[in-house]
């Protein structure tokens, strides 16, 4: 049975919502000093999702082999909006954070980072 508009758009505020705790939670792990810290702080960005039952992709896609079992297709349009939800909700945290003045400390981190990790070996 396909979803109501109204339904599907809940499914992307709520997915979102789940995007925006975790480009929040990323924001604050990258800011920490002390990586201990900054793992427990993004955990706190993972507990909100839980606790305000919103929609992460990674939470949701475990189910799609018994969705598809049950021959549930619709399934599959979910998961499509929660990613894109999940995409809009981390896009709206980096840009607003990129509009700040730790937006370019941020940004050198997530550089270095990126080259650190790119360049493992496999």
């Amino acid at each position: 049975m396909m979803k109501t508009l109204k339904d599907s758009l809940r499914t992307l505020l709520l997915a979102a919502l789940a995007g925006f705790c975790i480009g929040i939670g990323g924001i604050v792990y990258l800011m920490q000093e002390n990586k201990l810290a900054g793992a427990f702080l993004f955990a706190v960005g993972l507990l909100t999702i839980l606790i305000f039952k919103f929609n992460l992709f990674t939470g949701m896609v475990g189910y799609l082999g018994e969705q598809l079992l049950v021959k549930k297709w619709g399934y599959l349009i979910t998961l499509l909006l929660v990613w894109l939800g999940n995409l809009l909700g981390t896009g709206l945290a980096a840009l607003g954070v990129s509009l700040t003045r730790i937006g370019d400390v941020l940004s050198a981190k997530c550089a270095l980072l990126s080259a650190t990790k790119t360049a493992d070996k496999w």
